[in-house]
Order: C-alpha cells, then structure tokens, then sequence
C-alpha cells in the first residue's frame, strides 16, 4: 500500500462521472500530496467505474458497491477503509481549490486543541461557472473554537466538502447516522460541536455546484430528520441557552418547510407540516401566522366562483 496518507479523502457518488472527473481532478491537484481518495462508487451504471480503472494515480481507490442511495453509509464505509489520521470529505460534484488540504492541515496543526475544522465556500453553476457567496441576506460568517450553538443557529453555515475531522474524533462520536435519510452532515457537525471545539479557514477553499440533479430540500423527508436531530440535541442539551436555541431553530425549520410548500401549492403537505410541530408551537407566533396563510391559500385555491349560466333565448 507504501507509505500511510496523513488525509484520507472519502467522495461517494452514484452514476456523476461527468461531475466527478472533476473533483477527482482537484483533489490530485493539491499542493499537499500526502493523502489518499476513497472513491465509493453506489452501483453506477454510468461510466464511472471504468473512469475510476483509468484514473492512473496509484492514491486514488474505488471502493465498490451495490446500490443503497445513502451517502452517510456510502461516507463511513470510505472511513472505514481509510489509513489517515484525518478524514476529509468531498461530494462527487464538487470541487476544492489546490490548496485547500495544505491551507487547512496548517490551521488545524496551530489549533492542537481542535479536533475538527472547515473553511468558506462559494458557489458554482452545473457547468462550473461562478465563484460567489450567493446568499446575500445570510452571509457566510467564520465562527471557531467551541461552536455548538453557532452550528445550531446556522451562522457557522458549514458545507460538507469543506470539512477534515481527525480520525479518532469521527469514530468517538459514531460518524454519519445511517438511519437519518437527510441531514446526516448537520447531525454530524453538532455531535462533533458537542465534544470539541473546530478551526475555521476563513476563506474560501471548496466551490459547491448547484445544479438541477441535487437533493430537493423543504419536503416532509428532510423535515422529520431535523426534527429528530434537534429532540436528540434537546434530550442531551446541559444549558437553558442551547435549549432555547433548539426549540427555537426547531419552530423555524418547520415554518420555513411549510412556507416552502406553500408556495409550491402543496396545501395538504403544508398543512402536515405545521401538525408535525403543533405540540412545540404554542410559544412561536411565526408558527400561527403561517397556519393562517395556509389555511386561506388552502381554501382559495380550492374555491372556484361559479360559472355565469348562459343567455337564455328571448
């Protein structure tokens, strides 16, 4: 196997060869070369498994399997095959700028305290273009040290490609929830948050692609996965302060899920939504408002004026 990689790179992907031709590319175009890439391919029927025989770089690997569609099982079985002391991770679309490894071992040796750390990002278009921050009303903020609350209140805002986490650190806390569907990244970074503090790069390092095959957010799915991630956080939570902070970040993910499906007409679904959170939304009045306006677009929308009935020959 020669000598033992400091970074074991983990990317999952299911049938994006097109995308992950280019993430593989910019992890071997690091300028830190010590580390290995787990490729942990879910069965594709693409071109991805010949593309991965044909790379030519004795650090790249293919781990293969059947097809689950889980990329938290797919990321631990990579880390389970993983020699690094830390873990890094990249998903199939997307890519991280040549120094990002370099840049974010050197933050972490100057932190020994930190067990984890992650950088900035920007985005880009299916095609690779841009290199923006593109939420102007939420801006990226660099938060280090003990985090918690940061990560539950999301001004942290941590994408997952810009994540390493050393080894042991992902093991103590039990790596990716496999039964979580989504969400498996946010749980992840709150376990971590609880039991060590994080560096932070406050720069960009990693472009995320945004594009038309990514998983759908603001449904019933993605929406029942935090609600358990934050009665998890709240049966563990030692402070009043993290307590409120979870009840509250609770309310507003299941108003923002409603709202989301309000405004894609799905009422019925909208409306599930806010029963899901009934039992905790006596004390939030966001919660009430937007039960009224789902309940009047509801009713509009089901309600068509009557047809003027035809003139009637003299």
């Amino acid at each position: 196997m020669g000598t033992r990689p400091l970074v074991s790179v983990v990317i999952p992907t299911y049938n994006r060869e097109r995308y992950l031709r280019d993430a593989v590319e910019s992890v071997v175009a690091q300028t830190y070369d010590g580390w290995e890439l787990l490729v942990v391919d879910d069965g594709s029927t693409d071109g991805t498994r010949r593309y991965l025989d044909e790379v030519g770089d004795s650090r790249v690997h293919g781990v293969l399997r059947g097809h689950c569609g889980h990329p938290g099982t797919l990321r631990n079985v990579g880390v389970r095959h993983a020699r690094g002391s830390y873990i890094a991770f990249l998903d199939s679309d997307d890519v991280w700028l040549p120094d990002k490894l370099a840049r974010q071992l050197a933050d972490l040796e100057a932190h020994p305290d930190c067990g984890w750390g992650y950088s900035g990002y920007v985005h880009m278009d299916e095609r690779g273009r841009g290199s923006e921050w593109r939420n102007p009303h939420h801006p990226w903020t660099p938060r280090g040290g003990w985090i918690l609350e940061d990560v539950v209140a999301e001004p942290a805002l941590i994408a997952l490609p810009t994540v390493m986490v050393a080894r042991d650190l992902f093991a103590t806390v039990g790596g990716f929830d496999e039964s979580l569907l989504r969400c498996e990244d946010v749980d992840l970074w709150i376990r971590l948050a609880e039991i060590s503090a994080a560096s932070v790069v406050p720069m960009p390092l990693v472009k995320v692609r945004v594009h038309g095959e990514d998983r759908g957010v603001g449904t019933l799915e993605l929406l029942a996965c935090m609600n358990r991630i934050y009665a998890g956080l709240l049966s563990r939570a030692t402070s009043s302060q993290l307590r409120r902070l979870s009840r509250r970040k609770r309310a507003t993910v299941n108003i923002d899920c409603a709202r989301k499906l309000r405004a894609a007409r799905r009422y019925r679904e909208a409306r599930q939504a806010l029963r899901i959170s009934l039992p905790y939304a006596g004390w939030h009045a966001g919660w009430w408002i937007e039960l009224l306006k789902t309940s009047v677009r509801s009713a509009t929308s089901a309600w068509r004026p009557p047809r003027p009935r035809s003139a009637q020959p003299s």
